[in-house]
C-alpha cells in the first residue's frame, strides 16, 4: 500500500487533543458532609468506577476517530499491476454496425454502452495518452492519433454504418499502421456485440506479436429479430393474363412466437396491400401478395413492419422491372410464311423484326431477346458463328428445322447435343405437358387433361440427354432445350407436318419462351454484401459509348465499376457507399433503372460468438484479454485499478464515521 499524500500524517498530531483534555479536567468538586456517610461512600466508588470507563471509550472513539480520518486524507492506494509499464498506442475499434442498435438496457444502445466503456477505458489512462478511434466505416475512421478529449467528440459524433468488418480487416489496420515504431507494442480494445460472421475461424487465429488483443463484448438484453428472408415473383415475367403472385417469407430469430405481424407493400410510393403473418420461434413464415400487371416500367416496391428495438431491418426493398417490350427478331427462309408475325403482333408487348435469308442485317438481328431460326435449309460458318456467340453471350435461340432435313447438322453443333435425320412418314400426337415442369407453371388455369394435343410429323431426332419440354406418345422428344438456353423444335412450321402453330397451346408456349428470354441476368434485390450488383438496361447499352453509369440517392452520385453486357449492366460499387434503399441507375440525365439493396441477411440473424470461446482465447495466447463486464461503472473501476492503481481512501473514511457515531452513542446513552 502506498499513499498520494504522505505529509499529511502529521495530522496526527491532532490526537493530542483528546487526550489533553481528557488527562486535565478542570472540573471543580465540592464536598458535602453528611452524618452517616457509609452508603455515599459505596456509591460513589460504583460511580467513579462507570465513569472513568465512559472516559476511556469516548477516549479511544475521538482518537481511532482522528486516525482514521488522517489516514484518509493521505490518500491510501494499492500500486497499478499496469501502471509502469512502457506503452505503445491505444486503438479503440467500436463496432457501429446495425446489430449494435439493439437494447443493452431500457435506457441505452449496444452502441452508447460501448461508448460509455471505451470512455471510462480512455480515462484511467495518463493524460498524455494517444487514441486512435476505429469504426466499420474506413474513410470515417480517425487516420490520425487523438487526445482523450478529440475522442470523446469522435464517439459522440459517431453513426451507425451499414455494413460490418471482419476482424482480420480491423486486425490488419492496425497491424499496418505505419505511423507508430515497430518496437512498440499496441493496445487494441474491440468493443462488440461479436456476431459469428465477422469473428469466423478464431479457433484458427494466430495473434500479431505486436498487438495486445482486449476483447470486450457486449451482450444484448435480448436477441429476436424479425427480419424479410426473401421475396420472388413465382412467375419471373409480367405478361397480360399471367398471375403473378408474390411470395414473402418472413424470418423470425428469437425465442418466442410472433402473432399477427402487420406486413405492407408500398409500390412506387403508393400502398398496394396489407396482409397479417404469424411466425413461430426460431422459424419462417411466408404470404403470397397477388400482384395485377404493373404498368410503370420500373417499380419500386418497399415491405414493411414493425418490429422493436431492431428497426434497422424493417422495410426491405426490392424491384419488379417490366420492359415496355420483348424485343423478338426471326430468321426464316426466303419466301417461306411466318406465324409469327400474327403471333407477337401486339406492339404495345412486343418488339418483332422478321429477316429473310438472302437479305439480313445481321447486327439488327442479333441485337434482339429471342432469335427465332425458321425454316433455314443450309448454314455457312460466319453464321454458326454468330448464332454460337448469341447463345454464349446469353441470348436465346429458338430453333426450326428446314422441310429438306438439311439442318439437322448444324443444329447439333449448335446445341451440343446428337441430332439426326428422321424419316417418318406419319403424323403422332403429342403427349400432354408435365404440369410439374417449373416451364408450365401458372400457364394452365385448370387441370383438365381431356383437350386434345397437336399432331406432328418430325424431320430431326434429338438423342443424348435433352430437357424434353414436349413430347410425342412414344417418347420422342418433339421441343427440347439445352442448359444454354436454346429450344429445338422437331418439325417444320408447315401444315403437312404439324398443326402445333394453329393450335391454342402454341400462344403461351411461346410467350413463356419471350419472357424467359430476359430472366438470365435480372435480381429482384441486393444485399450489400453481393460482389457484383445486376441491373437490366435494355436498349441503353447500345446509345450509352463512352458515358459511364451514374448511381444516385439523394444527394449522393457515384460511378461504380461497372462492365456492360448484351442487356445487363454488372456494378461493383465501394461498400462504404452503400446503404439500404433504392440506388437510381442514370445515363446522363435519364433514369434507365433503380438498385435495390438490402442489409446483409448476416446481419439480421443476431448470431453471437460464444463467450466462452473468447475465454479459451485468452487462455490460449499470451497477448489476449478477454474483458467481461455487466456495465461500463465495471469497466470503469477494473481498468483504473490497473492503470492508476486501486485507491483506498473511502475505507478508512467510513471507519473514521463508525467511531464517530459510537461516540455519539456513548454521550447519549451512557448515563452516569
Amino acid at each position: 500500500m502506498q499513499f498520494l499524500s504522505p505529509h499529511l500524517f502529521w495530522g496526527l498530531l491532532a490526537l493530542l487533543i483528546p487526550i489533553a483534555v481528557h488527562l486535565f479536567n478542570f472540573r471543580r468538586h465540592k464536598t458535602v458532609l453528611f452524618s452517616n456517610t457509609k452508603f455515599l461512600k459505596l456509591l460513589e466508588q460504583q460511580t467513579k468506577t462507570g465513569s472513568q470507563l465512559k472516559h476511556f471509550l469516548v477516549l479511544a472513539s475521538r482518537l481511532l476517530f482522528i486516525f482514521f480520518l488522517v489516514l484518509a486524507f493521505t490518500e491510501p492506494f494499492l500500486p497499478a499491476s499496469e501502471g509502469d509499464k512502457d506503452r505503445g498506442p491505444v486503438y479503440f475499434y467500436l463496432d457501429n454496425s446495425p446489430s449494435m442498435s439493439n437494447e443493452f438496457s431500457l435506457e441505452k444502445t449496444l452502441k452508447e454502452e460501448g461508448i460509455d466503456r471505451i470512455l471510462q477505458i480512455s480515462q484511467s489512462y495518463p493524460i498524455n495518452t494517444r487514441f486512435k478511434l476505429i469504426n466499420n466505416d474506413f474513410l470515417q475512421s480517425s487516420p490520425a492519433f487523438r487526445s482523450g478529449t478529440e475522442l470523446e467528440e469522435m464517439l459522440t459524433e459517431l453513426r451507425y454504418t451499414p455494413f460490418q468488418k471482419s476482424f482480420s480487416d480491423i486486425e490488419n489496420r492496425v497491424a499496418k499502421d505505419e505511423r507508430v515504431g515497430r518496437d512498440l507494442v499496441k493496445e487494441l480494445f474491440i468493443v462488440s456485440d461479436f456476431q459469428a460472421y465477422a469473428f469466423e475461424n478464431l479457433n484458427e487465429w494466430i495473434p500479431d506479436s505486436s498487438i495486445n488483443y482486449h476483447f470486450l463484448p457486449i451482450s444484448p438484453n435480448q436477441a429476436q429479430n424479425i427480419f424479410v428472408d426473401t421475396v420472388f415473383l413465382e412467375n419471373k415475367y409480367l405478361l397480360p393474363g399471367n398471375a403473378n403472385p408474390l411470395q414473402i417469407v418472413i424470418k423470425n430469430t428469437g425465442l418466442d412466437d410472433v402473432k399477427d405481424l402487420s406486413i405492407r407493400l408500398t409500390i412506387n410510393g403508393v400502398q398496394f396491400a396489407t396482409t397479417a403473418l404469424d411466425v413461430p420461434a426460431q422459424s419462417k413464415g411466408e404470404v403470397v401478395v397477388n400482384l395485377e400487371t404493373l404498368q410503370d416500367p420500373i417499380n419500386e416496391c418497399v415491405i414493411s413492419f414493425e418490429d422493436y428495438p431492431i428497426i434497422f431491418d424493417n422495410d426491405f426493398y426490392f424491384t419488379i422491372v417490366r420492359d415496355s417490350k420483348f424485343k423478338i427478331n426471326e430468321l426464316r427462309l426466303a419466301g417461306l410464311k411466318s406465324p409469327f408475325s400474327a403471333l407477337f403482333g401486339n406492339e404495345d408487348l412486343f418488339d418483332f423484326n422478321s429477316f429473310e435469308d438472302n437479305n439480313v442485317d445481321f447486327q439488327a438481328l442479333f441485337s434482339a431477346d429471342l432469335v427465332i431460326i425458321n425454316g433455314i435449309e443450309s448454314f455457312d460458318d460466319r453464321i454458326l458463328g454468330k448464332l454460337r456467340t448469341f447463345a454464349q453471350e446469353g441470348g436465346t435461340l429458338f430453333l426450326i428445322p428446314s422441310s429438306e432435313n438439311s439442318s439437322s447438322s448444324a443444329f447439333s453443333g449448335l446445341v451440343g447435343m446428337p441430332i439426326s435425320e428422321e424419316t417418318m412418314e406419319e403424323k403422332l400426337d403429342l403427349a400432354l405437358p408435365d404440369r410439374q415442369n417449373p416451364f408450365f407453371d401458372g400457364m394452365f388455369e385448370n387441370k383438365d387433361d381431356r383437350f386434345q394435343m397437336p399432331i406432328a410429323r418430325p424431320v430431326i431426332r434429338m438423342g443424348g440427354r435433352s430437357n424434353a419440354l414436349l413430347s410425342f406418345n412414344n417418347g420422342l422428344p418433339f421441343l427440347s432445350k439445352n442448359d444454354i438456353g436454346i429450344y429445338v423444335m422437331a418439325s417444320p412450321l408447315f401444315r403437312d407436318y404439324t398443326d402445333i402453330a394453329n393450335h391454342a397451346i402454341f400462344l403461351p408456349i411461346m410467350y413463356r419462351i419471350a419472357a424467359q428470354s430476359k430472366q438470365l441476368e435480372e435480381k429482384l434485390y441486393h444485399r450489400m454484401d453481393d460482389r457484383n450488383f445486376n441491373v437490366a438496361i435494355g436498349s441503353f447499352t447500345s446509345t450509352a459509348g463512352s458515358e459511364p453509369y451514374r448511381l444516385r440517392k439523394d444527394d449522393l452520385e457515384v460511378i461504380p465499376e461497372q462492365y456492360p453486357g448484351r442487356d445487363y449492366l454488372v456494378l461493383r460499387p465501394e461498400s462504404e457507399f452503400l446503404s439500404a434503399g433504392f440506388f437510381r441507375l442514370y445515363l446522363k440525365d435519364e433514369q434507365i433503372g433503380s438498385l435495390a439493396i438490402n442489409h446483409s441477411k448476416k446481419e439480421s440473424e443476431l448470431k453471437m460468438i460464444e463467450l466462452e470461446e473468447l475465454a479459451i482465447l485468452a487462455d490460449r495466447h499470451e497477448r489476449v484479454f478477454f474483458e467481461q463486464f455487466n456495465s461500463a461503472s465495471e469497466t470503469a473501476a477494473s481498468f483504473q485499478a490497473r492503470m492508476q492503481g486501486l485507491p483506498l481512501w473511502k475505507y478508512p473514511f467510513i471507519v473514521a464515521l463508525l467511531f464517530l457515531l459510537v461516540e455519539i452513542l456513548i454521550l447519549k446513552f451512557w448515563r452516569k
